[in-house]
């Protein structure tokens, strides 16, 4: 019986990439897992725990076997007749199979048996393959290991300390292989496999024997003075940070944007530690964002916010990668570094607010935009003529709408702005503030750029609507005139998110309707096509409709079925019914008896219709004879009458309801009524009603699409 010990897997590198780091250590532990299980070294009770820090990838197993269990085969080689000869003698045929199974065939005797199968004589062999020992299928594992990191990430090459030349993420400088008290011989990267590790950079700068595999964690944060897990590093920053903020009376912000910095953070230290950084209170002048994006983005700090008033302080939180009892020198090292970020930010500012907003229209005409869609003051051109289009059909204040779109790029000649790009629209609007502008279109300034339009649609935000929505179309409609579409992976104008942008827009009018009554996507890209005074593609408008319609269609499939999803979809409603349509005909599907008849009687409808044809599918009331088809057309028309109404307040489920009162008058019709007649006209207006039924039938999504 194979021994079961822990095993401890460890790579010394260079500094990894931060934001990696957690995909690099689920790479490293699953691949070395894969091979584990795959030759059945480990089960399902064995304890697996993986680790990462800025300078190592390591991943422990409870319970390993030191060599895989034999494998018994038995196999049908071949037909006798192709591997003996009529003496008996092995034949090339079965002399190179054997050998390809490592079998000497000198002994082909002792291995081989010859079976009937019924039909003729198959030599049949019984053997044992003997179990890999652990080293080797470490060995093996290893290297798949490298291969996977290192075609999934930017690699560099470097020589090792035997001159030969190898390719990783970072040069690595140290395996660790320990297999309960044993050091595992394997060779990775032009190095041997040692018991020692690295601890500390500076706390434990010295080499650190791990003598027992188990002892790996414990060993590193006792002496190496290095928090090996990724998890209980972040726990742990985690925890000072909420404590320190208690202490002064102050919370750490946005619950997103401070995990984002936890996680870069955690994988940018190994024994932290958390100081409080000041920057004089003159500063707090500045906008709060240019603040944040300083301290965040720029230096890795974690700003401090009033409890009670929520307004930023002049305090920060440091996490340093050094635990002292004495920090005033890492302090101060911190504060010298963010004081002349912020006495340039506080310059900046100064002379940017100076200059009326209005000033720096113009200077837009020497900022390309796009080479085929000229400059940026072209630009604003274009989103002055669709936002007032979009104002005037919601019955918007066409002034404030005009105006933001004017404003909504002086920023980009602003010095703030050159230093801090994140910083787009929302100096915009501190600038447009500091001149009394209107406060919508100080908002429609600074939320031009959000991702998704997640602030209510109220009449508050309405010209914000307009804004984001009017970048949106034309940016779509610009790229794809010029012939620049996304393919595959590449999208360098962000037109996907462009088109999930709008789609927000159009999903926050269905629960805000009043203020966008009557407006159409079909026409709204005509008239931004319309902006435009170069030629464009001809079929540019239906493109950009058909993208955001495909881009909608994906982000649909996360949460319905996708077969109800489609049959919205393809009949391509109003952007903000869809979601309706979809949860309508998904309890519709629901209703099986109903649904099936219904779906049954479309079905065959469709199939008619494919094989006739006709130019008009206007019905002549004076051709209906049979009384089955007199009724049927009345009852058409009584839906279609309540339908069109229903519809306007977006009652799609009454819609679908509505089809239970035609279901006999079609399964009648079907039965009383010869389709295919011989008169012409008759069965040209009979091809007519089924359409007319089809139409209503598929009015909410088309039906056929839907598996039953």
């Amino acid at each position: 019986m194979n021994t079961m010990l822990p095993l401890i897997i460890e790579l010394l590198t260079e500094e990894l990439p931060p934001k990696k780091l957690q995909e690099l250590e689920k790479t490293f532990a699953d691949t070395i897992k894969f091979f584990l299980e795959k030759y059945k070294l480990i089960k399902q009770t064995c304890l697996i725990k993986s680790f990462s820090t800025p300078r190592r990838l390591a991943v422990y197993f409870s319970e390993v076997s030191g060599r895989s269990p034999e494998e018994i085969f038995r196999e049908k080689l071949m037909p006798k007749r192709i591997g003996l000869s009529e003496d008996g003698v092995p034949t090339p045929a079965l002399i190179k199979k054997l050998s390809l199974k490592e079998i000497d065939f000198h002994k082909y005797h002792e291995k081989i048996k010859i079976e009937n199968d019924g039909q003729q004589e198959y030599l049949i062999i019984n053997y044992i393959k003997p179990g890999k020992y652990l080293y080797e299928i470490l060995q093996q594992s290893l290297q798949e290991t490298i291969v996977k990191i290192s075609n999934s990430n930017v690699t560099m090459r470097y020589q090792t300390d035997s001159n030969t030349t190898v390719k990783f993420i970072r040069p690595a400088h140290n395996l660790l292989v320990i297999w309960g008290f044993n050091r595992l011989k394997i060779n990775l990267l032009g190095m041997k496999s040692t018991s020692e590790t690295s601890g500390h950079r500076f706390l434990a700068n010295n080499l650190i024997n791990i003598e027992y595999a188990g002892e790996y964690e414990s060993t590193l944060e006792n002496i190496g003075k290095v928090i090996p897990s990724f998890y209980k590093r972040k726990e742990f920053i985690k925890q000072q940070l909420m404590q320190c903020a208690s202490n002064l009376k102050s919370h750490l912000g946005d619950d997103d944007s401070f995990n984002v910095l936890l996680e870069e953070v955690t994988a940018l230290v190994e024994y932290p530690a958390v100081y409080i950084g000041y920057f004089d209170k003159k500063f707090l002048e500045l906008p709060k964002e240019c603040l944040v994006l300083t301290m965040r983005i720029h230096q890795k700090y974690f700003p401090l916010f009033n409890t009670t008033s929520g307004l930023i302080t002049n305090k920060f939180l440091i996490v340093s990668n050094i635990k002292t009892s004495n920090p005033i020198n890492i302090i101060n090292g911190n504060q010298k570094v963010i004081q002349p970020r912020l006495e340039d930010a506080q310059f900046f500012y100064n002379i940017d607010r100076k200059r009326l907003p209005t000033e720096n229209i113009n200077k837009l005409k020497t900022i390309i935009y796009y080479n085929k869609l000229g400059t940026q003051f072209d630009r604003v051109e274009r989103l002055r003529f669709i936002s007032k289009y979009l104002a005037n059909v919601i019955g918007a204040n066409e002034y404030l709408a005009d105006r933001a779109a004017l404003l909504s790029k002086t920023d980009l000649d602003s010095l703030m702005v050159g230093e801090f790009p994140e910083l787009q629209g929302i100096m915009g609007s501190y600038y447009a503030k500091n001149f009394e502008e209107p406060e919508e279109v100080i908002l429609a300034i600074k939320n031009q750029y959000l991702n998704r339009f997640n602030i209510p649609l109220d009449v508050r935000n309405v010209i914000s609507a307009i804004l984001f929505l009017a970048e949106r179309v034309e940016m779509i409609i610009g790229f794809f005139g010029i012939g620049l579409y996304p393919t595959g992976e590449s999208d360098p104008f962000g037109l996907r998110r462009a088109a999930i942008g709008i789609i927000s827009v159009f999903e926050k009018i269905k629960q805000s309707n009043k203020l966008f009554n009557g407006l159409d996507l079909h026409k709204l890209m005509e008239i931004t096509l319309s902006s435009f005074s170069n030629t464009m593609k001809k079929d540019t408008v239906q493109k950009s409709i058909d993208f955001i319609y495909e881009r909608y269609r994906y982000q649909l499939f996360n949460k319905f079925e996708k077969d109800i999803v489609e049959s919205v979809i393809y009949i391509q409603p109003p952007l903000h019914q869809i979601l309706s349509r979809i949860e309508s005909l998904s309890l519709f599907k629901s209703k099986s008896e109903l649904y099936s008849k219904i779906f049954a009687m479309n079905k065959r409808i469709v199939n008619i219709l494919k094989k006739n044809v006709i130019e008009s599918k206007i019905i002549n009331e004076n051709l209906l004879i049979e009384t089955s088809e007199k009724l049927l057309f009345l009852c058409i028309k009584d839906i279609e009458k309540k339908n069109n109404e229903l519809i306007k307040c977006e009652n799609f489920v009454e819609c679908l309801n509505n089809l239970a009162h035609i279901e006999n008058f079609i399964e009648i019709f079907f039965k009383d009524v010869m389709i295919m007649t011989e008169d012409l006209e008759i069965r040209d207006n009979r091809i007519s009603l089924l359409n007319r039924l089809k139409n209503i039938i598929n009015t909410v999504g088309d039906i056929s699409i839907i598996s039953t």
